[in-house]
């Protein structure tokens, strides 16, 4: 190899470096006593129980909050908690998404307003949270549906729970005029009610066991 200074290049070129040999350096033994090994033991493992507990405390904090189910008092007359009989009083929000849309209108694409919009009800105060579920959503015939759609949807109930919001599942809603499938328009009243069954058995199948179902509302308004 040669170096060139750009100066004389062409008696640098003459002049080839002379490789450098491996450096030596000087080495000392540093002479340790037992007091000093003892309190290097104690230092690492200290160091080692400090870095699983910070890894514990930040894999509790990506735990989902504890959610025990919500059942109705002995009496009746209100809701309580699990097995401690705990007195839950639902309290949140009727929520539709998008001002002027459907939560379901977008959330293919904006899932991450979705997401949002649950942080900001729960930091909000809210426990509990209304969506309308649409019929035409999860309906792809009179015997079939589309699945990807039931995924989202057990995607949003645990979006909920990682929140610690329960879902007032309301079903067969029709808001959408344009997005009611014209099979379902040319149905009798009988096959309706046979096609509505078979809708909501579906989604209790795709929430079931879920813990972040509050409870299910058959339809919105029937009267």
């Amino acid at each position: 190899m040669h170096f060139t200074t750009g100066l004389d290049s062409e008696v640098a070129a003459a002049k080839p470096i002379l490789p450098i040999g491996p450096l030596k350096m000087k080495t000392s033994k540093v002479r340790t006593t037992p007091r000093m090994r003892a309190g290097l033991f104690a230092a690492a493992v200290f160091g080692l129980f400090i870095s699983l507990a910070g890894g514990a405390s930040r894999a509790a904090e990506r735990q989902p909050p504890a959610m025990p189910k919500v059942r109705v008092s002995g009496d009746g007359q209100h809701f309580v908690l699990g097995e401690t009989g705990e007195s839950f009083v639902p309290w949140g929000f009727n929520y539709l998404g998008e001002f002027g849309k459907l939560t379901e209108d977008s959330w293919d694409k904006d899932w991450a307003r979705v997401e949002r919009d649950f942080r900001d009800m729960r930091r909000l105060g809210a426990n509990v949270v209304r969506v309308h579920l649409q019929f035409g959503t999860y309906m792809a015939g009179p015997d079939g549906f589309d699945h990807e759609q039931l995924d989202r949807l057990r995607e949003m109930l645990n979006l909920a729970r990682d929140h610690g919001l329960y879902l007032d599942l309301t079903g067969l809603s029709c808001y959408r005029l344009d997005r009611i499938p014209a099979w379902y328009d040319r149905l009798d009243e009988e096959d309706r009610w046979k096609v509505q069954a078979r809708w909501w058995k579906q989604i209790a199948d795709t929430c079931a066991g879920h813990p972040a179902v509050f409870c299910y509302d058959l339809m919105n308004e029937p009267i």
